[in-house]
């Protein structure tokens, strides 16, 4: 690893340079910012995999109905099959399948109510579909904190509370998207995962100029209508997980807190498409091992071909977010 470090160094060091052009020329708006008529929330990520971006955009879009608000959600929907804009979802559930919207956007189809889902690389352009034709009132911007060429009114920036800052390096030496340094764009760091952060971590992004929250999560099981999972009802099982995630670990130390007596673990890349030969081969494993159920996100499910997606030994985890009211009243009071 650290070999791998070391030669990977240099191509980080240009990557740095590239990204720190690129956010120089938007300061200096030598390339332009683009606004709508309605407040932007940014929801994002300075590093390259999983830190709950899908589940906090649900869950604040969920509460924004709530409050009155007529909120749309606009994401790229990464490695969908479509192109241009797609509308996933006019407020009453997918209206287009997974593959043509990308697992992410329909999963947030699936799980919200009266939320306009677009997917469109160009954020602005899904933006000002929402605002003039669907007559939304506030926007989410999905994994936007690099897509500078859309206007925000609050940056919201999440960060893993299991992963330490002082351990990460830029891209492609480490999984960094920009240097901490370009924090400063951001208006609020929300650790995820927890209700209490490790000291030392709050206190580098406090130092960083961020004010800092917490986002603890609830795993359901989506076979089960959504109900919380009984922490006994896997303790002492055998289990097989599987999942197609920028940060898998992130998964399978989910599962781990369930007390498994076994826990065998399988990686694919993020957003996998699941073959049917991928499908029996897991299957076949579960089987040889000697496992009593596999187990997986709701986003993969979203890849998985449908006859297997109902087989009763697989179990599919959702992750429910918690946003607490003092956080909400943090973004509402900066719109």
């Amino acid at each position: 690893m650290k070999i791998m470090r070391t030669i990977l160094s240099p191509f980080s060091g240009l990557y740095k340079v590239i990204t720190n052009w690129r956010n120089y020329f938007y300061d200096r708006e030598i390339l332009k910012s683009h606004s709508l008529d309605i407040p932007v929330i940014s929801i994002g990520n300075i590093t390259a995999g999983g830190t709950g971006k899908t589940p906090f955009a649900i869950a604040l879009a969920n509460i924004l109905v709530e409050r009155g608000f007529k909120p749309a959600i606009i994401t790229r929907g990464y490695k969908r099959r479509s192109k241009g804009q797609v509308i996933v979802s006019e407020g009453s559930g997918p209206i287009v399948s997974a593959p043509e919207s990308g697992d992410e956007p329909f999963l947030m189809a699936q799980q919200t109510k009266n939320v306009v889902i677009i997917a469109d690389a160009d954020r602005f352009a899904a933006g000002k579909t929402a605002q003039d034709n669907y007559q939304s009132d506030i926007i989410i911007a999905d994994d936007c904190f690099q897509h500078r060429r859309l206007h925000r009114d609050v940056d919201i920036v999440l960060w893993d509370a299991y992963s330490s800052p002082f351990d990460e390096h830029l891209i492609p030496k480490g999984r960094l998207r920009e240097a901490f340094g370009n924090l400063n764009r951001a208006d609020l760091l929300v650790f995820t995962r927890t209700d209490q952060p490790a000291t030392e971590f709050g206190s580098f992004f406090h130092d960083h100029g961020l004010t800092c929250f917490t986002a603890p999560t609830d795993i359901t099981d989506v076979k089960t209508a959504d109900k919380s999972i009984d922490q006994k009802y896997l303790r002492g099982k055998k289990l097989l997980a599987f999942c197609g995630l920028g940060n898998p670990e992130q998964f399978f130390d989910t599962v781990k807190q369930l007390e498994p007596a076994k826990l065998q673990a399988t990686t694919f890349p993020d957003h996998h498409k699941y073959t049917r030969a991928e499908m029996e081969k897991i299957f076949s494993q579960f089987t040889q091992d000697g496992c009593d159920y596999l187990i997986t996100t709701e986003k993969d499910r979203a890849n998985i071909p449908a006859n297997y997606s109902g087989r009763a030994e697989l179990l599919f985890l959702s992750i429910e977010m918690n946003i607490q009211n003092s956080l909400i009243k943090e973004i509402l009071d900066r719109i």
